[in-house]
């Protein structure tokens, strides 16, 4: 049972344990924290995603509402296209706050009324329209067209809704196209919340920005092509690209601000829509997260550390106590040996100086006895020689 404890204790102390199971604390700490923390990257990817959705939603509802203002008043125009009921419409399509421009165009693309909210039209204006694709696209399917997104020097990007003209007995006669600024869009994404540095901005199919909180950028034509998140949402046509938990679509933006991002399409025009968030603020929780788990781990590692110096503290002073116990028992054990040499000597002497007293006795009784034949020889001779002067013939 000794040898036991006395292995279980130096598994104990020997510095490999302690690695053992700080080794041990490191991989129960990963086991909660693994899980945790890629629920909390996914729960991240779904916040950004939904509010990239939200968003594609309000700018595919914003291009319908747009698509709406002119198809109805479209319904009831005359065929006449030069007609004063069809200047009215125009003119009233222009009043809504949107609309840059307005035109009506024959089927063979030649303008026929034109407006513009931003400058004078003049009739040397008017000119034909029918080598645009959108244009010809509405008249080849009757139905209703988007343009690409049209760039001028002085002002922000445009797209084009074109929508068919029918006669009553249903021909095609023309086209009324409404052209509007798709920098406009970022007014109806405003209430999904998007705060601080997050931003969204959309991008048509070469890359270029077409529509940003920074009207500056838009105004330069800023091809963002190369960011992996706008090419890859240019190529995916209709699927959401989710950040990715390897950072794939982390980026600097024109800010210097690291960021995640996501990216949709607006099927309608074929533009990428991009809402990006910094990422300091995308990831705060998983940074919390990351700083709980090292500081536990830290802490636990610590405490390993600490008991076993206190474990090692307490084996050193149960071996001391042990060997001064030792050293007592045999000290006592000794003494006790001594003192039992010391009585059967002491036993010895006693018996010794008994019979050296009764020697002495003996001594001194055969001592007495000596002198006592000596004296009463002494007298002997006295007494024979006193009687040896009453003998007669002994007198002088």
């Amino acid at each position: 049972m000794n040898n036991r404890n006395n292995t279980i204790e130096k598994l104990i102390a020997s510095p490999v344990s302690a690695l053992v199971v700080g080794f041990f604390v490191v991989i129960m700490n990963l086991s909660w924290f693994i899980p945790t923390a890629s629920s909390l990257r996914v729960s991240i990817s779904d916040i950004e995603s939904s509010t990239l959705r939200a968003a594609i939603t309000e700018i595919d509802s914003f291009l319908e509402s747009r698509k709406t203002e002119v198809v109805i008043p479209a319904r009831y125009m005359s065929q006449d296209l030069g007609s004063k009921k069809n200047d009215l419409v125009l003119r009233e399509i222009l009043t809504g706050e949107y609309f840059a421009s307005v035109t009506l165009s024959d089927k063979n693309g030649k303008e026929i009324i034109k407006y513009d909210k931003y400058r004078t039209m003049m009739a040397k204006d008017l000119t034909t329209v029918f080598e645009r694709k959108d244009f010809r696209e509405a008249i080849k399917t009757s139905e209703v067209s988007w343009s690409d997104v049209s760039f001028s020097l002085n002002s922000e990007p445009s797209i084009t809704v074109n929508v068919p003209i029918f006669s009553v007995r249903k021909d095609l006669v023309g086209v009324l196209s409404a052209e509007f600024r798709i920098n406009e869009v970022l007014s109806t994404i405003s209430g999904i919340g998007i705060t601080g540095d997050s931003q969204i901005y959309v991008v048509e199919q070469s890359g270029i920005l077409v529509s940003s909180k920074d009207l500056s950028l838009v105004l330069r034509k800023t091809n963002l092509s190369d960011r992996k998140i706008v090419k890859d949402t240019l190529l995916s046509k209709n699927n959401i690209v989710i950040s990715s938990d390897n950072d794939e679509y982390s980026y600097q933006n024109e800010a210097g601000v690291t960021v995640l991002a996501v990216g949709g399409n607006v099927l309608k025009t074929d533009w990428a829509v991009i809402f990006e968030e910094p990422k300091s603020k995308a990831v705060r929780d998983i940074t919390i997260l990351t700083i709980f788990a090292l500081l536990s781990t830290a802490f636990l590692i610590l405490m390993i550390i600490f008991v076993r110096k206190v474990h090692l503290k307490v084996v050193v002073a149960g071996e001391e106590l042990k060997k001064s116990l030792i050293e007592q028992r045999s000290l006592f054990e000794e003494s006790v040996r001594l003192k039992r040499i010391s009585d059967e000597v002491s036993m010895k002497l006693q018996e010794n100086d008994k019979k050296f007293v009764e020697k002495v006795n003996e001594l001194e009784d055969f001592q007495k006895f000596v002198v006592n034949r000596e004296l009463r020889m002494v007298e002997l001779k006295e007494e024979i020689a006193e009687l040896k002067s009453r003998l007669p013939g002994q007198q002088a």
